[in-house]
């Protein structure tokens, strides 16, 4: 999925995914556990949008 993201631009091609995809996990980890939320599909869009975000950053 990352790597689609790459070929389209979508994701710096020196993102670091491995810490993307943590950084997916400890958020719906997050919302889960210390929140006691569900995660809904929306939450779901919110979150992977966030993280596209932040991966486009620039250094």
């Amino acid at each position: 999925m990352l790597d689609r993201a790459a070929h389209r631009g979508e994701l710096s091609p020196d993102a670091d995914r491995e810490l993307l995809v943590d950084a997916l996990g400890a958020l719906v980890f997050w919302r889960l556990i210390a929140l006691n939320a569900p995660v809904t599909e929306a939450h779901l869009d919110r979150i992977a949008d966030a993280v596209v975000v932040l991966a486009q950053g620039t250094r």
